[in-house]
């Protein structure tokens, strides 16, 4: 079989997918929601202090 040698690489080409789909998935949440939930305060600036 000419990928035959690839059986010996699943559990390691199984966990490198688990890691790629979980990379796209955090990509598309920040994408749609930003860095965390004080994105707004972030875009002000820091807060002036009184």
């Amino acid at each position: 079989m000419k990928f035959g040698w690839l059986k010996d690489y699943l559990e390691v080409i199984r966990i490198w997918s688990q890691m790629v789909m979980m990379t796209r998935t955090l990509e598309t949440q920040l994408k749609r929601t930003g860095f965390g939930s004080k994105r707004e305060e972030l875009k002000k600036g820091p807060a002036q202090k009184s």
